[in-house]
């Protein structure tokens, strides 16, 4: 053995250099010490008592630390719903909101669910009190329920409660993009609990079961709206579509079928002309045929569907049956009068003059006209001999309006009434540019554009300059690949305050 065994953290021990402190007091003296010199001894404590103290201290604050570390916790998990409903809970019961009767509260609710629609706004109300519980639950309130947002997410025993204890008066839903769509049971729940529905939006609900549209348009028997923007096959079947305009008939007033793939969609427009007599929107864009091309009977449409105010026929080849070989064709179509909005844009247009003229008969009251991509020769100059006094929207990029000689004379046509112009991507001789857009800035009372787009063309800076000094309400300004203009100005100006800065830039 040796003679200084080691002791702690391997350091030699010599009695002649005793250390502080020592595991084996009998191999090592400790250093001495005397408790009447420290400030915290107490004479009639031992040091036992003392230690046992001590670790209870420890052990409280540990135990505070950790009870505070779990409130802070639980105050972090708690969700935005909660926060919301507690600081209801806060202004209900402080003086800031005074206690009015349940007639009152209801009133309000109905104001902000017209506004806002039911969900979220019930969903959080009904955990502020009992009285606004009792409340939310009133079925009548649940007039509105867009559900594409994710709000519900529930079992199929949740999703019938839901759909019993709020839904039975529901005339607008919205269950686009909705995951729970997918499942049969969903779409049987709003069949049974939801008969009184005017709208249904169905968009983007591309895992519908087969057979779901049907059941729907059969046990609702008050569709108004139905929206199968991008669903599923069987969704936009033939047999789907034409049971649509079968049962629906005179009630429909709007439908969307846009961004599918429709077999047959002649013999369902067909359908649609002679059953679906207060139809009023109509969307079948960028939809594909089997056949190649629309064929539309368009005297017969205008006949039987006078009412329609919005058609969009986008990136779909439209060919109008009409006999073109009589004078008095034209005179026989009385046209949409009612017709507010039409899109006929397309990459590729077929559009002829004479389609476009006897669909634009005697819509005075068009304020959307989208022709972009139309190139038929001297479509753009039928713009000239419609009549329609107060047109709000025109868009022509990549049309027939390079070439058009008379597109000064439609700048000054509807100066007075524009918001929103677009004359991009089209290679214009300097000539029809430079007269279009001075028929814009000096014709006779204020010009109301607000939304202007001249990107892709030959804008020079000196008519840049006329179009900022004069059209004083833009709000946004496209000027992107304009190779005539100086560097620093080929941008878009997406707000009031960046085309303020360029008119400063250019000393205007």
């Amino acid at each position: 053995m040796p003679k200084y065994p080691r002791g702690i953290l391997g350091v030699k021990k010599d009695p002649k250099n005793q250390v502080l402190f020592s595991f084996n007091v009998r191999e090592g003296d400790e250093w001495p010490s005397d408790d009447d010199e420290d400030d915290d001894y107490n004479p009639g404590d031992d040091s036992d008592s003392g230690a046992k103290k001590s670790t209870t201290r420890k052990s409280q604050k540990r135990q505070k630390g950790t009870s505070r570390t779990q409130r802070n916790n639980k105050k972090q998990k708690l969700s935005q719903n909660d926060k919301d409903a507690i600081e209801s809970s806060r202004l209900m019961n402080s003086d800031a909101v005074p206690m009015l009767p349940p007639e009152i509260w209801e009133k309000i609710f109905m104001i902000i669910v017209k506004k806002e629609g039911a969900i979220p706004f019930l969903l959080r109300a009904e955990r502020v009190c009992q009285m606004w519980k009792e409340i939310c639950t009133l079925p009548h309130l649940w007039h509105t329920v867009d559900m594409s947002y994710g709000w519900i997410k529930s079992s199929e025993a949740k999703f019938k409660a839901f759909c019993r204890n709020r839904l039975s008066q529901c005339k607008d839903l919205n269950v686009s993009g909705c995951v729970f769509m997918k499942n049969a049971w969903a779409v049987d729940a709003i069949v049974k609990f939801c008969p009184n529905l005017r709208t249904i939006n169905l968009s983007h609900c591309k895992k519908l079961p087969n057979g779901s549209v049907e059941k729907i348009v059969t046990g609702c028997k008050y569709l108004e709206d139905i929206d199968l923007n991008s669903t599923t096959t069987d969704a936009v079947s033939t047999q789907t579509l034409n049971l649509i305009a079968d049962k629906c008939r005179s009630n429909l007033k709007r439908i969307v079928i846009c961004n599918n793939m429709v077999k047959s969609i002649n013999i369902f427009l067909t359908s649609l002309t002679w059953k679906c007599p207060n139809l009023e929107y109509l969307d079948v864009s960028n939809v594909k045929f089997t056949s190649g091309w629309l064929a539309l009977d368009l005297l017969n449409f205008q006949r039987r569907c006078p009412k329609l105010k919005r058609l969009y026929l986008s990136n779909v080849v439209t060919q109008a049956r009409f006999d073109t070989g009589r004078e008095q064709a034209l005179a026989e179509f009385p046209g949409f009068t009612n017709l507010e909005e039409l899109s006929m844009a397309h990459q590729e247009s077929y559009l002829s003059c004479e389609t476009l003229r006897r669909i634009l008969k005697n819509a005075t009251k068009l304020t959307l006209l989208d022709l972009r991509g139309c190139t038929a020769e001297q479509i753009v100059c039928v713009l000239k001999t419609i009549d329609c006094p107060n047109l709000q929207h025109l868009y022509l990029s990549k049309s027939d309006a390079a070439t058009c000689q008379c597109l000064c004379d439609i700048m000054k046509k509807w100066r007075h009434s524009l918001t929103d112009l677009d004359l991009s991507w089209n290679n214009y001789s300097r000539n029809v540019l430079e007269s279009a857009l001075t028929s814009l800035c000096e014709g006779e009372g204020d010009c109301n554009i607000q939304s202007l787009n001249l990107s892709g063309t030959r804008v020079d800076m000196e008519h840049l300059r006329k179009v900022l000094h004069s059209l004083t309400q833009l709000e946004t300004l496209d000027l992107s690949s304009c190779r005539d203009l100086d560097r620093g100005c080929k941008r878009i100006y997406k707000t009031h305050q960046e085309i303020q800065q360029l008119r400063k830039s250019l000393k205007l």
